[in-house]
């Protein structure tokens, strides 16, 4: 039995070495993934905090400024090509989110199919499975070898007769007070 378990142990064993290098690949990509996940956000974040700077900038402008209505105007416009950069970056993080996604998923996919690839592999390996049958044996007188329980006190058994050693009868020795 140790045979056919050994067998399906290095089937096994070779069959998650042949996906390894689609396994590492796909756990690289995805991990890329994250990081330009993480990228994205952090960019979006910022421009969204730079829009609403320049807008509250330009708003304080306005009302406490001199009069000048050409360079409020400038920063307004300015506001709002940041406020267009800023939903751009959202964009950008929901794209790579959806690749995220997507890769998580053909990582899941293979999982599985190295799963059930394994699981065919054991099958095939379990009906090759060896027989055993269970064997009765008797054990005879002669096979039985007698054992010495030295009680505390109790001479060794190089100092008690033969006789006293088999225990006659089968009988263990009463047992002494320490």
């Amino acid at each position: 039995m140790a045979h056919a378990h050994e067998a399906r142990d290095a089937a096994v064993d070779a069959l998650r070495a042949r996906y390894a290098s689609k396994v590492t690949a796909l756990q690289d990509k995805v991990r890329r993934a994250e990081q330009a996940v993480a990228r994205e956000q952090a960019q979006a974040t910022q421009a969204t905090m730079d829009t609403a700077i320049s807008l509250g900038g330009a708003l304080l402008g306005a009302l406490l400024g001199r009069g000048k209505l050409s360079g409020t105007v400038g920063r307004v416009g300015t506001a709002a090509r940041g406020a267009g950069r800023a939903a751009q970056q959202r964009g950008d993080v929901a794209r790579a989110q959806e690749t995220l996604e997507e890769l998580r998923a053909q990582e899941a996919a293979l999982a599985e199919t190295v799963r059930q690839e394994a699981e065919a592999l054991a099958a095939r390996h379990e009906s090759q499975r060896d027989e055993v049958e269970a064997v009765a044996v008797r054990a005879k007188a002669a096979d039985v070898r007698w054992c010495w329980w030295r009680w505390p006190g109790s001479p060794s058994p190089a100092e008690t007769p033969p006789c006293r050693r088999r225990h006659a009868g089968g009988a263990m020795p009463a047992a002494r007070p320490p």
